[in-house]
Order: C-alpha cells, then sequence, then structure tokens
C-alpha cells in the first residue's frame, strides 16, 4: 500500500501491490517502482517476518535495486483499527479524512467486507493502518510516504 498525508492530515491511499502468494523478491520491485512513482519513504513491514525486512532493506542490488527504510509496524492491532474507523468520520470542514483512489481495487473490496473479528482478507486494511503512523513524519514533496 502506499498512504500519503496531505497539509491536513487526511489519508490518502494512493496505490497497491496485490498478489497472492508473492516472493519477497516481487514485493521489492513492486517496491521500487512506488519508489520511482512516487518518492522515497519509509515500508512498514508486519513484525512477524523478520527476514523479509532484512531483505527488504537490503534490495536487489543484483538487479541494480536499491534497499528501502524498512521496519515492522510498531503499535498494536487493535490502536490501527480504532486509528483507521476514526479517518471514516468526516473533518469539522465536513469534508472526509480518508481518501483510497480507484486504482487499489483490492482494498477497496477488502473493505467493503472487512470483519475486525476475522483474520482474513485483512492485507490491505494492514497496510493501510501500518502507514497512519507516519503522518507525523517528515513531508516529502506533497505527500509524507509510507
Amino acid at each position: 500500500m502506499v498512504d500519503g498525508f496531505d497539509g491536513d492530515g487526511r489519508l490518502w491511499v494512493l496505490d497497491e501491490f496485490y498478489k497472492t502468494h508473492s516472493s519477497i523478491e516481487e514485493l521489492i520491485v513492486a517496491l521500487d517502482g512506488f519508489r520511482k512513482t512516487y518518492g522515497a519513504g519509509p515500508v512498514v513491514c508486519d513484525r512477524s517476518e523478520p527476514e523479509s525486512i532484512a531483505k527488504i532493506r537490503r534490495g536487489l542490488p543484483e538487479r541494480g535495486i536499491l534497499g528501502f527504510a524498512a521496519d515492522h509496524y510498531t503499535h498494536n492491532r487493535e490502536d490501527g483499527l480504532r486509528d483507521l474507523g476514526a479517518r471514516f468520520v468526516k473533518a469539522g470542514d465536513g469534508r472526509p479524512r480518508f481518501y483510497i483512489s480507484g486504482r487499489c481495487v483490492n482494498a477497496i473490496s477488502e473493505l467493503l467486507e472487512y470483519n475486525v473479528e476475522v483474520k482474513e482478507r485483512d492485507h490491505t486494511v494492514d497496510g493501510i493502518r501500518y502507514g497512519i503512523p507516519l503522518k507525523s513524519s517528515a513531508q516529502l514533496g506533497a505527500f509524507r510516504l509510507g
């Protein structure tokens, strides 16, 4: 997921990579494409795969892909879901606090059928919530990316 924030702190989900049983190498190639399109930003990963995080940090030098500033998600699931859910309430100016690109068809599908009690079909929701703590990161261009 490519999450960004505008100057008002609104969350924008700009893009997604979605493939069942993808390899870490395929993910690194996708991340490189995102970096070329949206600029460099931190990569936040599931803590359950430390070896994958290490590979993302290394990149694929044999293919000319530099490593990424990758780390694991440090917040707990419930707080992240609460932060994401709060963004569905309109801000004081009447505008949404959460936008999602039409190109993110898998994320939209998952959000429409998401059940907090069931840990299935939740990878894009996880990817979105992993980026929310980045809103306090240094701004890169028009968006803060993660």
